[in-house]
């Protein structure tokens, strides 16, 4: 079964669309790896992201802050790859017979052993369900972040690897709701 990733501009609700199309589908969650992002607030702003592995239920997309909070990679503008590297490397190292990947194509891009591992999961033949950020969106992290041109070019080639092993969906506003049959159809035969 081929790859089905999701993108399109922030708000569009690509990752709401995923979480809702396992939710109502109810798998069994054991055979389902991978993981979400999950951005972390603090008085109604963001303030950083972690990276929430996916034990037994779809954990919520948004989360308060908090110093104990596990998966933490980035918080302030800070980073720390680690725990992304480690939910990669212990998703590549499973078998699953979906894998969800919400979302990728981000600060991760330049991290080569997160790229390594992820390169294995999307050559292997376990069908992964995600997100990729979109080329609009990384853009605008990288003018936020500060970070290099290298970014874009290793985002095109990511982009690529994905279109030539499965289907990338642009969202919009128009197509939403073909978009969510869509993604519903392919997790029922997971």
């Amino acid at each position: 079964m081929a790859h089905l990733f999701l993108q399109g501009s922030s708000g569009m609700g690509k990752s709401s669309m995923l979480r809702k199309a396992f939710l109502y589908n109810k798998p069994d969650m054991s055979a389902i790896g991978g993981f979400c992002v999950q951005r972390l607030q603090k008085n109604g702003e963001t303030v950083g992201f972690r990276a929430v592995d996916f034990k037994e239920d779809y954990p919520p997309l948004v989360r308060d802050f908090s110093k104990d909070l596990s998966g933490i990679f980035m918080y302030q503008r800070q980073w720390d790859m680690q725990p992304l590297v480690q939910l990669v490397k212990e998703t590549s190292a499973h078998s699953y017979q979906c894998i969800i990947l919400d979302e990728i194509g981000g600060i991760e891009l330049v991290n080569d052993e997160f790229m390594l591992h992820l390169r294995l999961i999307l050559s292997g033949k376990t069908s992964c369900v995600g997100v990729l950020k979109s080329t609009e969106n990384m853009n605008r992290m990288r003018h936020h972040l500060k970070l290099g041109n290298e970014y874009l070019s290793l985002h095109q080639q990511l982009k690529h690897e994905i279109q030539n092993s499965g289907e990338l969906i642009t969202v919009t506003e128009n197509n939403k709701q073909a978009v969510y049959h869509r993604l519903d159809e392919h997790i029922r035969k997971v």
